[in-house]
């Protein structure tokens, strides 16, 4: 796990029990994606339904701003957004609160309720016993008021098409397993090599003007 409180509190139920709620709950492939509106950081707003006017939108969410592998992943989506910006891919990275960088290069967006995870599934209430366990350790878990309890949102991944249907989820409690920035970006034909580097693959790279006749 990325945090050894995170253990704590899937452990409390139970690894394989906290992967059944998740699995039983989120968001899967051929389903419609719920819309949704929320802020970035500096007080704008965006929608899911403006997002997906450009094309493709691939969602990233995250445990939270104190959660360091989390912050990480967010600067490494950052170096990506280019990538998937040519593309036609938009980019929108989603924690409950701001992390302390400049946003994703792409959309930073804040559920500081955990509204848009527990729509998308990828949430899991926390019982009130193990709330102020997890603050004292550093947590900063959202009251979910869909749910009437305070939640761990769980890192997840979503590609949703231009109609607004899901063509790839992944989601799992335990951070190690995933979800894996390879597989979000093969969907798009990226490829990572052994450095984290990223690159197209020619059968699946934009045409570019040298290729047209």
């Amino acid at each position: 796990m990325s945090h050894p409180a995170i253990a704590r509190l899937t452990g409390h139920a139970g690894q394989a029990q906290a992967a059944a709620v998740l699995a039983a709950q989120c968001l899967t492939v051929n389903e419609y994606a719920p819309d949704f509106e929320l802020p970035r950081a500096d007080g704008t707003t965006v929608s899911l339904e403006r997002m997906l006017q450009r094309g493709p939108v691939a969602l990233w969410f995250v445990h939270g701003a104190w959660c360091r592998q989390c912050r990480e992943e967010l600067e490494r989506l950052r170096s990506l957004v280019p990538v998937l910006a040519a593309r036609r891919v938009a980019l929108a990275g989603i924690v409950p609160t701001p992390p302390p960088v400049e946003g994703t290069g792409g959309e930073l967006l804040i559920d500081a309720d955990a509204h848009v995870a527990n729509l998308y599934g990828n949430v899991l209430c926390v019982p009130e016993e193990l709330v102020r366990a997890a603050v004292d350790a550093g947590l900063e878990l959202p009251y979910v008021g869909d749910c009437g309890e305070h939640g761990l949102p769980v890192p997840a991944a979503f590609v949703i098409n231009a109609l607004g249907i899901v063509t790839f989820a992944a989601v799992d409690p335990d951070h190690r397993r995933g979800p894996r920035l390879r597989d979000l970006l093969a969907e798009f034909g990226v490829e990572l090599d052994q450095r984290g580097a990223s690159f197209e693959t020619a059968a699946s790279r934009p045409p570019q003007d040298e290729d047209r006749p």
